[in-house]
């Protein structure tokens, strides 16, 4: 079937021809590609990577990583709502960015095998923490990332003091507050996909992100 030769993004087109592709692409046997269903594993024990080349560099790949993430960026300052990604089951050539929130991507793993748990280094930032019993999501992922950029910080900085910091004069500080991770970051706010990812001797799963300035 020339179905189980096409990569995700493909499949996902398909499901916009007619009723017919949808329902035979709801079929198990496309479930690892549309990272879908499967019992989660609790960490990467057990799992015998897959090694290749990247840049005459020997890589380890312990699991695949939801090709959503080669599309979606983050500031610090956005909102569930407003964090978008193309999405995938209208994947046409030209189509305007959607809520993650509004797509079939965010009910979808963020790794094949999918995992109960497992953590995103985010680049300047440090790393956040994340657990799923019924398996991580990406909606997971970009709910959990905004909710650890609007904590506060834990030593009671104010939002005057962050933009003194910066020596910021077209900030308004009116209505100063308690600073968060995310007014931390200044201008260096946001990430772009995923670039790699580790395993630790415990197989806990890191996710290396891609920053990038805003």
């Amino acid at each position: 079937m020339i179905f189980s030769k096409l990569e995700y993004s493909h499949l996902k087109v398909c499901t916009m021809v007619s009723k017919s592709f949808i329902v035979l692409l709801e079929h198990p046997c496309f479930d690892k590609t549309l990272f879908r269903r499967g019992t989660p594993l609790e960490n990467c024990k057990g799992i015998t990577p897959v090694e290749s080349e990247l840049y005459g560099r020997k890589i380890k790949n312990w699991v695949e990583i939801h090709p959503g993430f080669g599309r979606l960026w983050y500031s610090c300052t956005s909102k569930p709502e407003h964090k978008v990604i193309p999405d995938f089951s209208e994947a046409l050539p030209v189509r305007e960015p959607v809520p993650l929130i509004a797509t079939s991507a965010a009910s979808e793993y963020v790794t094949m095998p999918a995992l109960k748990r497992l953590k995103i280094k985010l680049t300047h930032y440090g790393t956040v923490h994340f657990k799923n019993e019924k398996g991580m999501t990406v909606g997971d992922v970009v709910k959990t990332v905004v909710g650890y950029f609007g904590t506060e910080l834990p030593d009671g900085t104010m939002l005057s003091e962050v933009y003194g910091a910066f020596d910021s004069d077209d900030e308004d500080v009116s209505e100063d507050r308690p600073a968060t991770y995310g007014d931390a970051q200044g201008d260096h706010n946001a990430w772009h996909g995923i670039r790699g990812h580790t395993v630790s001797e415990d197989g806990t799963l890191t996710l290396l992100a891609d920053g990038y300035d805003s």
